[in-house]
């Protein structure tokens, strides 16, 4: 039959915020001297709206741009631009901000668009975010977007899942 569960509780409505990921792959290795202080992997950009850089491997780099909801590109909210259009974009910051990055040559693209990748962190989210680790029956919530008393960041979503996981193993191994 149907079986349907009641819970006691609300989602909380928070606001979310996008992410577009960039992945560029090239035909060749890239070379060091194109980015020669990414020794740990990444890359921050300021001025730009890509805001990240992370070497994949030899030949491929993921572009991160957060908040795309927020950011204008030829008077269009960015999350709104045509894939081509963003990767464009991005190349053409590159360009201007990594010395020899126009002598690589694209082998392929893939634009991944998160319209809900975040909650925003503002005055309303502190009070609408469930308490990580609650008990719902057998049902648990646990996330980023769950109060941990950190803001939703990859922390905040281990703190979350090691609570509900502690939540657990005492419900039914104490």
């Amino acid at each position: 039959g149907d079986i349907r569960y009641n819970f006691d509780f609300e989602l909380p409505d928070l606001k979310t915020s996008s992410i577009i990921s960039v992945h560029l792959i090239f035909e060749n290795e890239i070379p060091e001297m194109v980015l020669k202080n990414n020794s740990f992997g990444m890359t921050g950009l300021i001025g730009t709206n890509t805001q990240w850089i992370f070497k994949k491997s030899e030949n491929h780099l993921s572009l991160v741009i957060s908040g795309a909801d927020f950011l204008m590109y030829n008077g269009n909210r960015l999350i709104d631009c045509d894939k081509e259009v963003i990767t464009i974009m991005c190349i053409e910051e590159l360009k201007k901000c990594l010395n020899g990055f126009d002598n690589l040559k694209i082998k392929n693209t893939k634009v991944i668009k998160e319209k809900r990748a975040t909650f925003i962190p503002d005055e309303n989210s502190v009070t609408e975010r469930n308490k990580a680790g609650k008990d719902y029956g057998n049902f648990y919530i646990c996330g980023d977007w769950t109060e941990t008393e950190l803001p939703a960041t990859i922390e905040a979503a281990v703190r979350s899942g090691k609570k509900i996981s502690n939540n657990i193993l005492k419900k039914f191994y104490n």
